[in-house]
C-alpha cells in the first residue's frame, strides 16, 4: 500500500516541484470541473445505492435505477473521473507527463482488481436479471442502454 500511495500521489507531489505561478487558465478550470463531476457522480450513485439497499423489499434485487440504469458501476466511474480531474489539474500547473501514471493505475485497479471485475464475479450469481443487465448496460462508463435482441 505504501508503494501505491506514492504512485497515486504523484500528481500532488508534482505540484511541490512546479513554479509558484498558479495561474489556472482554461485547462485548469476544465480540470476542476472534471474533478467536481467525478465527486458528484460518485456521491449520487452511492446515495442511490444506499437508499435502494435500505429498503427491505430490495434485498437480493438488482439496482438498475438512476445512474445505475446507465452504468453497472457508476460509483467507480465517478471515482475514476475524479482521479483524472486531479491529474489534469496538476498537469495544468506542472506539465509533468509522469502525473498520468496515477489515474491510469487507479482506473486499472477500479476496473480489473478491486472494483468492477471483483464484484461482477459474485453479483451475477446473486441477482436475478443480472445477465440481461450485463448485456444492456455499460460496465463502467455512463452510457445509454445497448439494444439487445
Amino acid at each position: 500500500q505504501v508503494i501505491l500511495i506514492c504512485i497515486v500521489s504523484i500528481p500532488m507531489q508534482s505540484l511541490s516541484m512546479a513554479p509558484n505561478n498558479l495561474d489556472l487558465y482554461v485547462f485548469g478550470g476544465i480540470a476542476i470541473i472534471i474533478e467536481l463531476l467525478g465527486i458528484i457522480i460518485e456521491t449520487i450513485s452511492d446515495i442511490q445505492l444506499t437508499k435502494f439497499k435500505s429498503e427491505k423489499n430490495n434485498k437480493d434485487k438488482l439496482m438498475d435505477k438512476g445512474l445505475w440504469f446507465y452504468s453497472r458501476h457508476p460509483n467507480y466511474f465517478g471515482d475514476s473521473v475524479f482521479w483524472w480531474g486531479i491529474s489534469l489539474f496538476c498537469f495544468s500547473i506542472s506539465y509533468n507527463l509522469l502525473i498520468f501514471i496515477s489515474p491510469i493505475i487507479m482506473t486499472y485497479l477500479l476496473l480489473k482488481v478491486s472494483g468492477v471485475s471483483l464484484l461482477e464475479k459474485t453479483i451475477a450469481k446473486k441477482k436475478e436479471g443480472y445477465d440481461n443487465y450485463i448485456k444492456s448496460t455499460s460496465s463502467f462508463i455512463i452510457l445509454p442502454k445497448k439494444n439487445i435482441k
